[in-house]
Parts: C-alpha cells; sequence; structure tokens
C-alpha cells in the first residue's frame, strides 16, 4: 500500500478488501473512507477539532484513534477534549453514523470548457523551409 494511506489507514473495510481510512481533506467533517467500496463512517459534523491515527493497535487489530473535541461541543461526560479509542471502543461506535456514498454526484456535470480546437486558432504553422 502507498505510505500515506497507511498512515491514514485506520482498519480493514468491512465490506470489500479495502482500507478504511482518514479522509485526507480533514476537518470540520471528520469521516473514514473506504480504498475499495462506497462505504463511509461520518463522525459528527463540526464537533471534532482533530482526528489523529495512532501507531498503537487494540486486540482486534484496529489501529487507535485519537479525537479532539472543540472547547464548547465535547460529548465526554467528564468535559474533557480528548479521547483515545478504536472502531470496537463502545463511545466511539456510538459518534459514527455508516453510509454508503452514491455515485450520482458526476451525473449532472458539464464538460470542461468550450471545446476550442488545440493549436492555435488557425492561424497557419509559419513558413515552410526548403
Amino acid at each position: 500500500t502507498h505510505p500515506i494511506i497507511e498512515s491514514l489507514k485506520v482498519c480493514d473495510c468491512p465490506e470489500s478488501d479495502g482500507v478504511l481510512m482518514v479522509d485526507p481533506v480533514g476537518g470540520p467533517n471528520w469521516k473514514l473512507i473506504s480504498t475499495r467500496s462506497p462505504l463511509i463512517a461520518q463522525f459528527p459534523p463540526g464537533q471534532i477539532n482533530k482526528l489523529t491515527v495512532l501507531a498503537e493497535e487494540d486486540e482486534n487489530g484496529q489501529r487507535m484513534i485519537m479525537i479532539d473535541f472543540h472547547k464548547n461541543s465535547t460529548l465526554l461526560k467528564d468535559g474533557s477534549l480528548k479521547h483515545k479509542g478504536s472502531l470496537s471502543d463502545p463511545f466511539v461506535e456510538n459518534l459514527i453514523e455508516w453510509k454508503m456514498h452514491n455515485e450520482r454526484g458526476m451525473v449532472g456535470r458539464r464538460g470542461r470548457g468550450r471545446g476550442r480546437r488545440g493549436r492555435g486558432r488557425g492561424r497557419g504553422r509559419g513558413k515552410k523551409v526548403e
């Protein structure tokens, strides 16, 4: 696998033979995306400041993630701003909303530009030298 995917990988994808990785676009709407299927694991939008994949793994072979909440929107009962856990952690499980991304977003798009011809605009190619 590619080093960037390896650094963002959280676990194997349950739907395909790909992996679930942190979306490289990042916040404020953090999500995990599959590399081989349209599966998305979405975290609550706007409440998480930063999501970091750690090198350590849990007993199921899933990598641990550090969730940093915004100051005013922590979901932890003790009011702390950071939580470390994996996808099998009950707190993290309850945060995630699983979705299947539909591929219909590209249907209504237009082409690129006005379709001009290449190589100038018909002014000729210059004089031939014999």
